[in-house]
């Protein structure tokens, strides 16, 4: 019985948790979503790794000032974390010991993006669908794990101020008189023991946290972050409905990327990107600039700096393309950069939203500017995770 008071303490959290036996994270960090990517419809084309809440929502809209609904929209779900995050333990989320599996299993998603183009006489609708995960991840970081160590220290006193209670006192005097009459069904006694200590604590909840409310929400605020060296796999393809008619849907591009990362604790990131797209029957000038229809493939490289500051996040992003597979390509579509400046502000419980300002790559055939403006917010739901163990 003593043994399942002290489990049910390493429980006790404050109002902002789901269970007793849950934590809920703080852990979005403005993700890129593969559907988006492929869509050309991400700001940012190098993904940082990330703790994926069970489910995500990302609006994009780079103009109209968000006075209409926007056209541009990706969700994005976990689907261990989703279906079956009861079984994966608190020392589980926890493991930097290579476990491919373990990482590939926690940090598996799968996203749709979609998007709306075109005018009043044609029109179609578009979906990028996508799938990325980690198959290593660097440890949790120090700042996190101190965390915990603290909360579960207040846990801790918690339970030594409830076995202090004359309440409490009193509940164990009178059983312990109980278990000494041999008269008595035993077992029967143990079963109301635990019953009226449990009934006691419950009522005791509240109160037994307020003393130390303020202290446990500070520390549920702690994001869960990695350091060290990252390895992510991301991919997917576009489906293309003309006149948004289903029977005529076709995938006119796909592709895979690789991103290493390593995170230094002095809240710097950098990120390196390997990407290969295919995109099919695709429109381009040739060096006479006369159109030709290809199937064109990109090979792009890239890196990533990105700065956490508090709540803030900057990064800058530079991406090279190299398209081949047309006859005569103009050199300024066969080699292409894009230049980006990512900033971001952390809204909490799972909520970012964030600009970008960049350069994008020019268009194989034409292209009315390459100025990138966009305002995107990113929500996660779902962040609960079991401690049980």
């Amino acid at each position: 019985m003593m043994k399942n008071i002290s489990v049910l303490f390493l429980f006790l959290l404050p109002a902002c948790l789901h269970a007793q036996d849950e934590l809920s994270l703080d852990l979005l960090k403005a993700p890129g979503s593969p559907g988006f990517i492929l869509l050309d419809k991400e700001p940012s084309s190098i993904e940082r790794p990330t703790n994926p809440t069970d489910f995500m929502v990302s609006l994009r809209n780079a103009t109209d000032d968000f006075s209409t609904l926007p056209k541009n929209y990706a969700v994005e779900l976990a689907p261990f974390w989703l279906f079956g995050g009861k079984n994966i333990s608190f020392s589980d989320m926890m493991d930097s010991s290579g476990n491919m599996c373990n990482a590939m299993k926690q940090t598996l998603s799968l996203s749709v993006a979609i998007n709306t183009a075109g005018n009043e006489l044609i029109s179609k609708t578009q979906l990028g669908i996508g799938i990325k995960f980690s198959i290593i991840r660097g440890p949790v970081s120090e700042e996190f794990l101190k965390a915990n160590g603290k909360r579960m220290e207040v846990l801790r006193n918690i339970e030594k101020d409830f076995h202090e209670e004359e309440g409490y006192k009193k509940i164990q005097s009178k059983y312990r008189a109980l278990r000494k009459d041999t008269t008595l069904n035993q077992e029967a006694v143990s079963i109301d023991e635990d019953i009226e200590t449990n009934n006691y604590q419950e009522a005791r909840m509240e109160g037994l946290q307020k003393k130390y409310e303020k202290e446990l929400e500070n520390l549920s605020k702690t994001k869960l972050t990695r350091s060290g060296w990252g390895l992510d796999v991301a991919g997917g393809f576009v489906t293309d409905f003309p006149n948004q008619v289903f029977e005529e849907g076709v995938i006119p591009k796909y592709g895979a990327w690789l991103t290493l990362s390593y995170a230094c604790d002095k809240n710097i990131s950098f990120l390196l990107l390997a990407r290969e797209l295919f995109q099919k029957d695709e429109s381009y000038a040739d060096k006479n600039d006369n159109i030709r229809i290809a199937d064109l493939n990109h090979t792009d490289g890239g890196i990533r700096m990105i700065i956490d500051k508090s709540r803030f996040s900057f990064s800058l992003e530079g991406l090279f393309r190299f398209t081949g597979g047309g006859d005569d390509l103009k050199s300024e579509n066969k080699n292409a950069w894009k230049l980006m400046f990512n900033a971001g502000y952390d809204l909490g419980n799972n909520k970012i939203i964030t600009f970008n300002l960049g350069r994008d790559f020019d268009g194989t055939v034409s292209k009315d500017g390459n100025i990138i403006a966009a305002l995107n917010l990113v929500l996660g739901f779902g962040s609960s995770r079991n401690i049980s163990n």
